[in-house]
């Protein structure tokens, strides 16, 4: 138990990092998971056609707090508890999700169908990237040797820069496909330009500007004296564009498996 308390802690401390907080309500790194999985609900819901979607968005939203005060109280108690608004909070901002889903990709009436056709799949694009760099920058904990660039919580500059990179990776792989007619080879050719300016703006960062990472002792250079960090942080680093363009791949299907439901962009 002690081993899994540790574990918990070490893992998801930084979520519990306070954005803003007021007497009524307050706002952590757990509200844009709230937030994301509100939205990615909704669209589940939408997704296998049921009816009254926004019951059944409430419903397991409620059923999940159930399930966390469940995790907490009963089986660990390992956490402040949190409070009756706490509890509150989390179902809104979830619940908030899935009005933010309704008024992109569902309802008809709410957005321009052109509009819709248009930036599509470069919303997919944003929406895959900066949920992969919150997920990695979040977990591996980021932290350099210049105050300046590092946040509580999710180091917010290596999030940023993570989200453009990948947004690139994607858009550009987007572009090749639609010229080239094959996934293999636009993903070839965006690996092929990504390695070398991964490499080329690691070596910036590391020697030009002497930024270090030093968020764990374990850091050893992957090669070249370049991209200085674990084996996790290394396999990362090689896969992170493969990573994302699948991800893309599978949420834009998905995505536009809820649009045809609702006949608003042809496919």
């Amino acid at each position: 138990m002690e081993l899994l308390r540790y574990w918990y802690y070490d893992r998801f401390d930084w979520l519990y990092t306070r954005i803003y907080e007021n007497q009524f309500f307050f706002f952590d790194y757990w509200s844009f998971v709230h937030l994301w999985s509100g939205f990615v609900l909704f669209v589940i819901i939408i997704y296998y056609k049921k009816s009254n979607p926004f019951l059944y968005q409430i419903f397991f939203l409620v059923i999940y707090e159930l399930g966390e005060i469940l995790f907490r109280y009963l089986l660990f108690k390992i956490i402040e508890p949190e409070t009756f608004k706490d509890q509150i909070t989390d179902i809104v901002i979830g619940f908030i999700g899935g009005v933010v889903c309704f008024y992109l990709i569902v309802n008809e009436k709410l957005i321009i169908i052109e509009i819709k056709r248009k930036y599509f799949d470069l919303f997919t694009i944003f929406f895959v990237s900066i949920t992969i760099s919150f997920l990695w920058v979040g977990f591996y904990g980021y932290k350099y040797n210049v105050s300046f660039l590092n946040t509580p919580g999710i180091n917010v500059t290596t999030w940023i820069l993570w989200t453009i990179g990948l947004i690139l990776c994607s858009f550009t792989y987007k572009q090749l496909k639609e010229k080239l007619n094959s996934r293999w080879k636009s993903i070839s050719i965006v690996y092929i330009l990504y390695i070398p300016l991964l490499f080329l703006f690691e070596y910036f960062n590391y020697h030009i500007l002497m930024f270090r990472e030093i968020s764990t002792a374990n850091r050893v250079a992957l090669i070249f004296d370049v991209i200085h960090g674990t084996s996790a942080l290394h396999i990362y680093y090689l896969t992170a564009p493969i990573i994302n363009i699948f991800t893309y791949v599978i949420i834009y299907k998905l995505f536009l498996g809820v649009v045809d439901f609702r006949k608003k962009i042809p496919t």
